[in-house]
């Protein structure tokens, strides 16, 4: 199995996986259009006179993908070249570690247990009368996958006359296995005793932005939700912790266009990429 290098980093407009203008780029799904390097008007588009005079901000959505055979990490982007005079940019990501929740209703609960899967992996969760290690147990089996392996499962009653009716499992995914979107964790039998009904898991928060699609603003100048700009550095770039193989993320770009700023003929800037090969040791 060849290890993912610099060829298999594939970056892509957004708009959809028919689309190939750049000006339409601006969310929604993945194109199957790469952008095309040291080409004029690649992603934006020119700035007019009028919008010197007045001042602009204008906004592109583009897609980073590892092609690649193996998992990469530590992956970061940022701003190499902001080029002088001109607009500037900035770049941004909606962060958002995720959250999931079964709900147990009609109990009270005494024996049994209930069978889970996490993106095809299965393992038991017995009962015990103790909710903190019936979570532990819970939180044990998850971090025991290859997957993961900072998930945090926490257990409480609520909402009830009677304390043992309804149990709710908080599952979240943070630090390594946060800031992406996850496959719902799903029941795949229940055995517990006397007969109890799991509710389907919840998704309280989606994870971003890992694995997941960028919303579409419309317009080329209304920002997009949720994402917060920054003129990122190779000092201070966007970090997340790993990207599996097909695995990939919405990377919004921001143009700012001062009001009176002189034209500036082939104005532009470089983004770079960054990744190991290798899982980095804690």
């Amino acid at each position: 199995m060849a290890i993912t290098s610099a060829s298999d980093i594939t970056v892509v407009l957004s708009g959809g996986t028919t689309n190939i203008n750049p000006n339409l780029s601006l969310g929604g799904g993945p194109s199957s259009s790469p952008i095309a390097t040291a080409t004029l008007n690649n992603l934006f588009d020119d700035v007019t006179s009028d919008e010197t005079d007045e001042g602009h901000e204008d906004y592109r959505c583009i897609y980073f993908f590892n092609d690649g055979d193996t998992t990469i990490y530590d992956v970061e982007v940022w701003i190499s070249d902001d080029f002088d005079d001109g607009a500037t940019m900035e770049i941004g990501v909606e962060f958002h570690d995720e959250s999931q929740r079964l709900t147990l209703l009609e109990g009270p609960i005494t024996g049994g247990h209930i069978r889970r899967a996490y993106d095809s992996n299965e393992f038991d969760s017995f009962y015990n009368a103790s909710l903190s290690d019936w979570a532990e147990d819970i939180e044990t089996q998850l971090n025991a996958m290859a997957e993961l392996q900072d998930v945090t499962v926490t257990a409480a009653f609520v909402n009830v006359t009677v304390p043992q009716d309804t149990i709710i499992f908080d599952i979240n995914f943070i630090n390594r296995d946060g800031k992406r979107n996850h496959p719902a964790i799903e029941v795949v039998s229940n055995q517990l005793e006397p007969a109890v009904m799991p509710h389907v898991i919840e998704i309280p928060q989606q994870g971003f932005p890992i694995n997941t699609i960028a919303s579409e603003i419309g317009f080329e100048t209304t920002p997009p939700g949720g994402v917060g700009f920054f003129a990122a550095t190779e000092a201070s770039p966007i970090a997340l912790s790993y990207l599996g193989t097909g695995e990939g993320f919405p990377l919004w770009i921001k143009r700012t266009t001062p009001e009176g700023v002189a034209p500036k003929e082939r104005d532009g800037f470089e983004l770079r990429f960054s990744a190991q090969t290798l899982e980095p040791v804690v």
